[in-house]
């Protein structure tokens, strides 16, 4: 049975890292999205005379690269805690089973 006995924390930030920009801008999208549709029901629209543009700007570039950052940072102290725990205890161990394509019938 495989077992994994390291990961690198390099690997895993990166990995982390992207899914969370991901996550972080749909989040932003639709937050985006909700924002608009209660501004124009409040009437609160007329009154931020731009500003609306600037924050939404700001959400889609910012709020990605901070959730990513902060996503990167959890998988990169997560992978150190993991490989300091797979030392003391093991790693953890996969069932893997090999699975053969199907071979296409002959004419």
């Amino acid at each position: 049975m495989p077992e994994i006995r390291k990961v690198e924390p390099k690997s895993a930030f990166k990995v982390f890292a992207l899914t969370g920009g991901l996550l972080g801008l749909l989040y932003a999208l639709f937050a985006i999205a909700v924002m608009e549709i209660l501004m124009q029901t409040g009437g609160v629209y007329t009154s931020l005379r731009g500003f609306d543009l600037a924050l939404g700007v700001g959400a889609i570039v910012l709020f990605p690269l901070a959730v990513g950052g902060a996503f990167g940072l959890i998988g990169f102290i997560g992978a150190i805690a993991y490989n300091f725990s797979a030392k003391k205890v093991g790693g953890l161990r996969v069932h893997t089973e090999i699975i053969e394509a199907p071979r296409k019938a002959r004419k």
